[in-house]
């Protein structure tokens, strides 16, 4: 049975809609990412989860005990919902030591003294933290502030952990470090976690399962490969991974296959869903699938190269044709002013 199940959520600010609707569950061990751009609701279905915000309707249990059911009124407070929440601030005590702020949540739930002390001293030392523990928050390094803040929401032994945005205040290689982290920490201590982000490789890195949000309602849920391989709406391929969106006229479908013409441009790719020839269509292609081509290849067309760009690992080239661009990345420099380029059917899809 999973650990938290979270079933058709519906939540209003005034007479504006914000969760229209929104169901996941997460396993023991397993991590659910709430993706989606500004705006789509993840942060308000994460304080919902938590108790900080109130729904209208649905219903979310945790290790199987209903916390929330709109249809009988029943609103458990956030300190009776057995979550760990970790906000994106990290919300830590300044005036109060690492130990103190671990403590806080068991002495206010007036654990005895020697079980504070056995508890805190245990998490911080699963952390790597037990050598900071007379610190202040000021003395330490943001990693550090971080794994402070899921300290404290671990000491008292939540079945879930919920974290918004808890990598944001990081800078990039510290946040890769963390990433790998939290994934072995929630995956040692079999947990049932939830994190919001707004960043799509964050999500693809860290979740078992990705629940995309587009105006509050759930685009698409699956794995991190179902959502990138297998996209079943444009929202979904559009917002995954760096493309490329072209407009066009639909010339050819069969065999789950369509052809775009993008004004001058000619594209295939898998059907997203039903298209017939004569209706306009969209095409998303992956830009790290396309590359330079060899004459008469399948999916290809010549491009007129305008700019290059070395990015270190990669070179980057900025390629034309009409009012059509597309990026594409090569291990070397490319000397020809001109070069066929291929956009691979398997990597495009048509809706």
């Amino acid at each position: 049975m999973p650990e938290l199940v979270v079933e058709n959520i519906h939540l209003k600010y005034g007479a504006v809609e914000v969760l229209k609707g929104a169901s996941f569950a997460v396993e023991k061990g397993q991590i659910a990412a709430l993706l989606g751009p500004s705006g789509s609701g993840k942060t308000t279905l994460l304080r919902t989860v938590a108790g900080l915000e109130r729904a209208y309707k649905g219903r979310v249990s945790v290790s199987g005990k209903e916390v929330f059911d709109g249809s009988r009124n029943l609103d458990l407070p956030a300190e009776k919902r057995g979550l760990g929440f970790v906000f994106q601030s990290y919300a830590l005590w300044p005036n109060r030591t690492v130990f103190d702020n671990v403590a806080y949540g068991l002495r206010l739930r007036k654990v005895a003294d020697a079980e504070v002390r056995r508890k805190v001293g245990q998490v911080l030392e699963v952390l790597g933290l037990g050598h900071l523990h007379e610190r202040y928050p000021s003395q330490l390094s943001g990693g550090q502030q971080q794994r402070v803040a899921i300290a404290r929401s671990l000491a008292y032994d939540p079945a879930v952990l919920l974290l918004d945005e808890p990598l944001s205040n990081l800078d990039a290689k510290l946040r890769d470090e963390a990433r790998a982290f939290l994934k072995e920490l929630i995956t040692r201590e079999e947990r049932a976690a939830v994190i919001v982000t707004h960043d799509q490789i964050e999500a693809l890195a860290i979740a078992d399962t990705i629940v995309l949000l587009n105006g509050g309602v759930i685009a698409q849920e699956g794995s991190p490969e179902d959502l990138y391989n297998r996209p079943t709406t444009l929202f979904t391929a559009d917002f995954i991974g760096n493309n490329v969106r072209l407009a066009g006229k639909v010339i050819a479908a069969g065999d789950g296959f369509a052809t775009l013409d993008c004004d001058g441009l000619q594209v295939t790719g898998r059907m997203g869903q039903p298209v017939t020839v004569g209706q306009g269509g969209t095409a998303i292609c992956r830009m790290d699938k396309l590359g330079l081509a060899v004459p008469g290849e399948r999916d290809t067309v010549e491009m007129h190269r305008t700019t290059t760009m070395f990015l270190g690992e990669k070179w980057e080239h900025v390629y034309r044709i009409g009012n059509h661009s597309l990026r594409v990345l090569t291990d070397s420099a490319v000397g020809d002013a001109t070069s066929p380029i291929r956009i691979p059917r398997e990597s495009v899809w048509i809706f």
